[in-house]
């Protein structure tokens, strides 16, 4: 949700401006474990629950947002976070179509 509210503030910012303020996110990768978690305990509940149709349907549309947004970020957001080089749109993109991921799943 941050990211989404963030955008319309960011948009505009020039490349350089952009790369100083995405250093606020430094150490955010600390978290990771929190997503893990997420999917491990997704993943049980809709093996939990597969014998009930509608808990099974809800609970694997809720795994698969979860798995889904972590694709997005390993395949757009983490590279371009790691290439300074790279377009700073394409970064933009990939934090806001994980987010909208995200949110899709609420």
């Amino acid at each position: 949700m941050a990211h989404l509210s963030e955008l319309p503030n960011k948009i505009n910012l020039s490349r350089e401006d952009y790369l100083k303020v995405q250093q606020i996110y430094r150490g955010c990768a600390l978290l990771g474990f929190v997503v893990v978690g997420a999917l491990l305990s997704t993943l049980a509940l809709t093996s939990t629950v597969r014998h009930e149709r509608t808990a099974f349907i809800l609970a694997l549309i809720a795994f698969l947002c979860i798995a889904g947004t972590q694709v997005i970020f390993w395949i757009y957001t983490y590279p371009a976070n790691q290439a300074k080089q790279l377009d700073y749109a394409a970064r933009k993109l990939g934090r806001t179509s994980s987010t909208m991921g995200i949110l899709s799943c609420y």
